[in-house]
C-alpha cells in the first residue's frame, strides 16, 4: 500500500508564526565584482570574485545538459564573455573570426537546465540539446555543434562539447586548434549542485557554489526597451532561484499587510523571476529608486517561506542591497529519506504535450505519479512499478497552462517537482 500524504501541505501553507520583520544587506561588490549565494534560513552563504568561472554545466539529474555562459561583468570591464555558434563549423580545421555571420547566445534564465550553449537545440525535437543529440538507445547526448568564445582578455576559443552521459567530455583550444586542452566533468563529483563551474583562462574546474542555497545575487545578460521600442542587450544587477525554489510577485500592496494566501497562483520557477526590475535609475537625480508596493514570497524546497521587499540599492559603489524579510521556516515534509530512488528528472521543463521523468532505481519500485495544479487539484494520478536501474517513462500533459508539481510517491518516499506547462 502506497502511503498518502496530504497534498495540501504542499500547497496551502501560509505565513503564519512569522519572525519578526529584519533587514537584510546583500552585497556583491564595489563595481559588482562579486556574486553572492543566499539562503532564506542562513542569510549570505559565501560569496565569489564572478571571474573565477567561464562556463557552467547542469548537474542536477540524469537527463539535463544545460551548458551556461558567464554573463557576469563589473560596471567598467573592457571586456567581458561573448559566446559564437559557428554554424557548419569543423572543430578539426582552423576556425577565423566572422562575428558578421555567428550568432552571438545568452543564457535565457529560465531555468536551471538550458544554458546558452542549447538555445540553438530546435524546439520541435525534444532530443535536441543545441550542443548535441540525445540518443535513447545508447542514453547518451553526442555533441553536434561548435562554438567558439571570446574571454575576457579578448582572445578567442573555439569549444566542442564530445558528449554526455553520466559525465561531460569537452575540448577547447586556439582557433588554429594549438593549446588544446580535453576536459572530462563527472556529475557524480557536484551531486547536490546545480552546475558544475570551469575557468577557460585557469583549465580547471571551480567548486565555488555552495551545497544548499535558495537565491543568487550577480549581473547578467537580459533584452532591455530602450523607451523607443528597441530592445537592447544590457549588463543587469538582479537575482536569480535556486532550483525548484518558487517565487510569487505581488504588486500594489501594502508590504507590511501582504499574505502569501492570496498569491498562491502566481508561484512560479522561473530563474529570474525576482530578476533586475525591482529598481529603476533615475538619471535626472543620478541615484537609484525601489518600485513601490511590491514584495516577493519565495518559497524553497523545505517549504520555507518569505516575504521579500527590496528597500534599497546602493549601486556601483558598494555593490549592496538592502531587503527587509518576514520568514515562516518550517520542518520540510516533502521529502522523506529513501534509500532506493537515485535520481529523477524532469524533461522538458517547461513542456507542452507531454514530460518525461528520467528515473533511477537502486530496486523494483512501486509508485504513483500524479500532476496536480497549484490549487491542490489532481489531473492526472496513475500506479507505476519500476525494476532497478535507470529508465525512463512518458506522461501525457492534457492540462491548461500553468505552473504544476509532479508528486512521485513510494511506500517510503514523497517527491514533488516542479513543472511549467506552455500551450
Amino acid at each position: 500500500m502506497i502511503k498518502k500524504l496530504s497534498i495540501f501541505c504542499f500547497f496551502l501553507t501560509t505565513l503564519v508564526g512569522l519572525s519578526a520583520q529584519q533587514y537584510d544587506q546583500i552585497s556583491i561588490g564595489a563595481g559588482y565584482v562579486d556574486q553572492t549565494y543566499y539562503s532564506l534560513k542562513q542569510g549570505i552563504i559565501q560569496s565569489n570574485d564572478y571571474r573565477v568561472w567561464d562556463i557552467s554545466f547542469s548537474t542536477q539529474g540524469v537527463q539535463d545538459g544545460g551548458i551556461f555562459i558567464n554573463e557576469a561583468a563589473h560596471l567598467n570591464a573592457d571586456s567581458q564573455l561573448e559566446l559564437f555558434h559557428v554554424p557548419n563549423g569543423n572543430y578539426d580545421q582552423n576556425i577565423t573570426v566572422d562575428l558578421d555571420a555567428w550568432s552571438q547566445l545568452y543564457n535565457p534564465d529560465q531555468n536551471w537546465q538550458t544554458g546558452a550553449f542549447n538555445t540553438i537545440a530546435s524546439e520541435s525535437n525534444p532530443a535536441d540539446y543545441g550542443w548535441g543529440i540525445y540518443n535513447p538507445s545508447t542514453m547518451e547526448v553526442t555533441g553536434q555543434s561548435v562554438y567558439v568564445i571570446k574571454l575576457r582578455n579578448n582572445n578567442y576559443k573555439k569549444i566542442f562539447i564530445e558528449s554526455l552521459s553520466t559525465v561531460y567530455n569537452f575540448k577547447y583550444a586556439n582557433l588554429d586548434g594549438s593549446d588544446e586542452y580535453n576536459v572530462t566533468i563527472s556529475k557524480a563529483d557536484f551531486a547536490g549542485k546545480t552546475v558544475a563551474h570551469y575557468s577557460l583562462e585557469d583549465n580547471q574546474v571551480v567548486n565555488i557554489e555552495p551545497e544548499s542555497w535558495d537565491l543568487l545575487f550577480t549581473r547578467y545578460m537580459d533584452y532591455v526597451s530602450d523607451g523607443n521600442g528597441t530592445f537592447l542587450d544590457y549588463s543587469l544587477t538582479g537575482v536569480f532561484s535556486g532550483v525548484d525554489v518558487q517565487v510569487a510577485q505581488a504588486d500594489g500592496v501594502n508590504p507590511s499587510q501582504a499574505k502569501e494566501s492570496d498569491y498562491l497562483d502566481l508561484y512560479t520557477s522561473q530563474v529570474d523571476e525576482i530578476g533586475y526590475d525591482w529598481k529603476s535609475f533615475n538619471i535626472g537625480m543620478l541615484q537609484w529608486s525601489m518600485v513601490e508596493g511590491r514584495v516577493y514570497f519565495v518559497k524553497n524546497t523545505d517549504n520555507n517561506i518569505c516575504k521579500i521587499a527590496f528597500v534599497d540599492f546602493e549601486g556601483s559603489m558598494t555593490g549592496v542591497t538592502t531587503i527587509t524579510k518576514e520568514c515562516n521556516i518550517v520542518a520540510d515534509v516533502t521529502d522523506v529519506s529513501n534509500t532506493s530512488l537515485t535520481s529523477v528528472n524532469v524533461f522538458p521543463n517547461p513542456a507542452s504535450n507531454y514530460v518525461d521523468l528520467a528515473l533511477d532505481f537502486k530496486s523494483k519500485t512501486t509508485a504513483q505519479i500524479s500532476v496536480i495544479d497549484i490549487t491542490g487539484k489532481t489531473h492526472m494520478s496513475l500506479p507505476y512499478v519500476f525494476n532497478s536501474g535507470f529508465q525512463s517513462t512518458r506522461i501525457d500533459l492534457n492540462v491548461p497552462s500553468g505552473n504544476y508539481i509532479i508528486l512521485l510517491e513510494t511506500a517510503d518516499y514523497v517527491k514533488h517537482l516542479s513543472l511549467i506547462v506552455t500551450n
